[in-house]
């Protein structure tokens, strides 16, 4: 009797295992397949041309070894956000440089670059969105897309109440200009 309680149990055991095992084969199957890493997670930040939405300006950041979340995707975004102002900045300079090349003469120039260089600086941090993120699971690398269309920020330029009307006007007759220079290199970066 002994004996067959031990069989019975062992017997019991294997069943188990084999259940257990035909369970987990059907699981594994149906978990989803990872996403492939997207293009874009690769790409260097710039200014690019596209189809639908004309000139944008990309910014990709990445973050590894960040145990939080939270903290993990806050930190890639920054990241992406900062290479999209890294970008406007170079398109920044060359707007002011040609501003204060035309004026040259005028006496108030120092004061109205100083005006339009605070205006642009927050145009800049209020126009870059996060587009996408992506999770690197094996490498735990955290990656963020922030993008800015030339439309959005020039449509925030010329309604900026704090530039003089002056500067507006020179932006909208040249930083159509200034940008497709920047999309034709892929960025300040890229040339």
């Amino acid at each position: 009797m002994k004996y067959s309680c031990k069989l019975a149990m062992v017997m019991l055991a294997m069943a188990s295992l084999l259940l257990a095992t035909a369970c987990a084969k059907q699981i594994e199957e149906r978990k989803p397949v990872p996403a492939q890493m997207p293009e874009w997670c690769i790409k260097p930040s710039g200014v690019f041309n596209d189809t639908q939405r004309g000139s944008l300006v990309v910014g990709v950041g990445s973050v590894s070894g960040i145990k939080s979340p939270a903290m993990a995707r806050d930190n890639a975004d920054g990241r992406a956000r900062t290479e999209v102002a890294r970008i406007f900045n170079d398109f920044v300079e060359k707007l002011l440089a040609g501003y204060q090349q035309q004026y040259a003469s005028d006496p108030n120039l120092a004061a109205e670059i100083e005006q339009a260089t605070k205006a642009i600086a927050k145009l800049n941090s209020r126009s870059s969105a996060i587009e996408d993120r992506y999770v690197d699971e094996k490498d735990d690398t955290w990656y963020a897309k922030a993008v800015v269309s030339y439309k959005a920020f020039n449509d925030l330029l010329q309604g900026a109440a704090d530039l003089s009307p002056r500067f507006r006007q020179f932006a909208q007759n040249t930083a159509g200009v200034i940008f497709s220079e920047l999309t034709k290199h892929g960025g300040p970066s890229n040339p």
